[in-house]
């Protein structure tokens, strides 16, 4: 457990100096849209650059055009 909360990026966004970019997916397996929640929260508090990109419909990893194109558009404008 010292290990998890050592690392954690949401327990350690005050160190983080770089923009930081969430892309996620509502339907994600992995990593649930409440934990990637969380990480917007702590970098609020820190007033770092960041941005996010929600894919309501399906996670991250079902890849479709139209989603590429979306997720290249909003990088770009990051």
């Amino acid at each position: 457990m010292a290990q998890l909360t050592a690392t954690s990026p949401a327990l350690t966004a005050d160190r983080i100096k770089t923009p930081f970019f969430i892309a996620q997916g509502a339907k994600e397996p992995r990593v649930v849209k409440a934990e990637s929640d969380q990480m917007v929260e702590a970098l609020k508090k820190v007033a770092s650059k960041w941005t996010t990109w929600l894919r309501t419909t399906k996670a991250t990893a079902s890849v479709t055009r139209k989603t590429s194109l979306s997720f290249m558009a909003q990088w770009r404008n990051f």
